[in-house]
């Protein structure tokens, strides 16, 4: 399994050159081993490039890192922006990746001797890993010039899972800098067969600190063996962790279906299909919330004529939970937003939906089971609600304790020790 082969590479000395090992900095990557996946590889080597700003805001040498500004990803901007907001006495330091063509030389030489240095100490797919670790490499010697990575007291990263981020960290660990990384979506532990890229989020955990939204996410860690002294429970810096909740009604007569990311494709459909036959039954039409990656034209041709209200993959929460009278939901960024808005879900339960998002007796597996639900919706909506919202309240810190708890785990890694090396 793919799973089993990253976690052995990572223990691998083969993929460590000064230090780092680019087995853990690839890790995300390393999942798609295909030849569409390694031309994506080659592809990012030769046409992009890393650009480093900062925003210095302090004399603290403490430094929040973000590399993922230019991903079209909102979401992720606003935890940024929230910290930022919440801890003002932070320096930022943004790398993008930026399309530019120079420089090829320096690639191109030192893909050659990466790729022979795996050739020769007999790794399998020395071209992959060969060119993530020039494009990290690069990166390395640009970031061993940068004066954070020496003078710093403390980094905290998006996510130390992620390729660049992975790098600063353990760059910040050999450096014997206090290290921590944010929560940017709600993380679960996959089960046995069910393990994809997501799984990184814990099994690529090297920071000394997560900084976790609620005991589900304390929970999660703990069944892996991380050490409890290592999460700290601090809130989601999520606009959601302000939502008030939303005046409930059953007027509107339009449900939802929240789609996943491509990686549970066919759940996605199978939610539609159960969405139709729903229609059927009920007359009820839905609206189709979209993940932003999802090609649209591949499920609308799944929607049963008739059935559909509308669908986006960029509407607001806000505007969505005043649309529709529930939503149809599986594992997705936005399972605790709606808990969080006062709107009730029913979610589809099928052999990938993880032991977290399992709440019972919500999970439905059948039409007849949605119908039960909705119809004790209909009879008995107020149970349903705080139950649900009680529910919420695990998975997040409320709003009133968001800077407090940010600015008490910035006092715990504070006066702990420095960092120790464990990667």
């Amino acid at each position: 399994m793919d799973i089993e082969r990253i976690r052995k590479m990572k223990l691998d000395k083969r993929y460590k050159i000064e230090e780092i090992n680019y087995a853990r900095v690839g890790a995300m990557r390393l999942y798609d081993t295909s030849i569409k996946g390694l031309i994506k590889e080659i592809v990012l080597l030769f046409y992009f490039d890393f650009k480093v700003t900062y925003t210095h805001n302090s004399i603290n040498e403490r430094y929040l890192i973000y590399t993922l500004r230019n991903a079209n990803r909102l979401d992720y901007d606003e935890i940024i922006d929230m910290f930022m907001e919440t801890n003002p006495e932070f320096n930022k330091v943004e790398i993008i990746q930026i399309k530019t063509l120079e420089n090829l030389h320096v690639k191109v030489i030192g893909l050659v001797k990466n790729f022979i240095r795996y050739l020769a100490k007999r790794v399998d797919n020395p071209l992959h890993i060969a060119l993530i670790t020039t494009k990290y490499r690069i990166l390395y010697n640009k970031l061993k010039k940068e004066a954070f990575l020496n003078n710093a007291d403390m980094i905290i990263t998006f996510c130390d899972a992620y390729p660049p981020d992975n790098l600063i960290t353990q760059i910040a660990k050999v450096n014997n800098i206090k290290t921590g990384t944010l929560q940017h979506g709600q993380y679960r532990i996959l089960s046995h067969g069910n393990e994809n890229a997501d799984a990184e989020a814990y099994e690529n955990f090297i920071s000394d600190y997560l900084f976790a939204w609620g005991q589900a996410t304390v929970d999660e860690f703990i069944k892996v063996n991380i050490s409890s002294n290592r999460l700290l429970k601090t809130g989601a810096l999520r606009a959601f962790s302000r939502n008030k909740r939303v005046k409930f009604n059953l007027d509107n007569k339009v449900f939802g279906v929240v789609l996943c990311g491509e990686t549970y494709s066919t759940t996605n459909i199978n939610m539609i299909k159960l969405a139709n036959q729903f229609y059927h039954i009920y007359g009820l039409k839905y609206f189709l919330r979209m993940h932003p990656r999802n090609p649209q034209n591949k499920y609308l041709s799944y929607v049963t004529e008739g059935a559909l209200f509308g669908y986006s993959n960029n509407i607001s929460n806000d505007e969505y939970a005043r649309m529709i009278d529930f939503s149809l939901i599986h594992m997705t960024g936005v399972f605790v937003e709606l808990l969080s808005m006062n709107t009730p879900i029913a979610i589809y339960k099928d052999s990938y939906l993880e032991e977290i998002f399992r709440i019972d007796p919500y999970c439905v597996t059948s039409v007849e089971e949605l119908a039960s639900f909705y119809n004790t919706l209909l009879n008995n909506s107020e149970t349903i609600l705080n139950d649900q919202y009680s529910k919420y309240l695990y998975f997040n810190q409320p709003e009133n304790e968001l800077r407090k708890n940010y600015i008490s785990a910035i006092n715990i890694i504070t006066n702990k020790a420095k960092a120790k090396l464990i990667i």
